[in-house]
C-alpha cells in the first residue's frame, strides 16, 4: 500500500511539473522576431574576355 501511495505521488508530481512547464511556456504570446534590414545583394559584373584579344600597341 505504501509503495502505491509513493508511486502515485511521484507520478502526480511529475505530471504537475510537466503541465506547469507547458502552460508557462505557452501562456504569454511570443513577440515576432525582429526584422533585419538587409542590403540588396552586391553584383559584380566581370567583362567577358574578347575572343580576338590584341596586345596593347605602343
Amino acid at each position: 500500500m505504501v509503495k502505491w501511495i509513493v508511486g502515485t505521488a511521484i507520478v502526480m508530481g511529475g505530471t504537475g511539473i510537466t503541465v506547469m512547464t507547458f502552460v508557462l511556456n505557452n501562456a504569454a504570446p511570443k513577440a515576432p522576431p525582429a526584422q533585419q534590414q538587409t542590403q540588396p545583394p552586391t553584383v559584380i559584373v566581370v567583362p567577358a574576355a574578347s575572343p580576338q584579344a590584341q596586345p596593347a600597341s605602343k
